[in-house]
């Protein structure tokens, strides 16, 4: 038999004890910090080692609730969207920009930086853009009759998870279909992260 040459590359993550600063912390506590150690290593770029410090625990509590609220605003209807209209070098008004805002019920207008990330580690963000799509065609369809609206396009933010799923093309097909709205007329603008996958052709797409 050959003999063979293996290099792991292993994420560990790192937990103290000791009787007199951890008094009263058991097993599952301490595998629970490693853990989260651990995947501090991860999100480092894999391949390395963390120390557990309080801030992980603290921040992995904020996500989790975080994460709970985002379930329940999807729940209680809380996303809304804002429309801004945007002009070009001449001063004329090219569009209209779709802007996703979070009506918390205890911190007001959430902006999207502060839970959009989230959303896509999670995968919400699949459920929130499906939302966005049909609340845009909606609003479409109700500015269709309006002389000064109706030939306005409606661009939408599309993130790198919501193109990338299988089903992107039939999902927004499906949004059309439902609401009746003119296909010419919404735009989808992809992000930066999408922007960075070599197949992806330009940075925005009309359908």
């Amino acid at each position: 038999m050959g003999e063979y040459q293996h290099c792991s590359t292993p994420s560990i993550g790192i937990t103290f004890f000791s009787d007199s600063q951890n008094e009263g912390t058991d097993i599952g506590t301490l595998l629970m910090q490693a853990d989260l150690a651990m995947y501090q290593a991860k999100a480092a770029g894999r391949n390395a080692m963390r120390f557990f410090v309080p801030a992980m625990q603290e921040a992995a509590a904020t996500r989790m609730s975080t994460e709970a609220e985002l379930r329940r605003a999807l729940r209680d209807d809380e996303f809304k969207l804002h429309y801004q209209l945007y002009v070009d070098r001449h001063g004329q008004i090219a569009g209209i920009e779709a802007l996703l805002r979070w009506r918390h019920p205890e911190r007001g207008l959430v902006a999207p930086t502060e839970f959009v990330p989230l959303a896509e580690e999670t995968g919400l963000i699949l459920a929130l853009g499906e939302r966005v799509m049909d609340a845009a065609c909606r609003q479409l369809v109700a500015w269709a009759d309006d002389p000064y609206m109706a030939a306005l396009k409606v661009s939408i933010n599309v993130s790198a998870r919501q193109f990338h799923h299988p089903d992107f093309a039939k999902l927004v097909l499906a949004a059309l279909a439902r609401s009746g709205a003119n296909s010419r007329r919404l735009k989808l603008e992809l992000t930066e992260t999408v922007l960075l996958t070599p197949k992806t052709p330009s940075s925005a797409c009309s359908f």
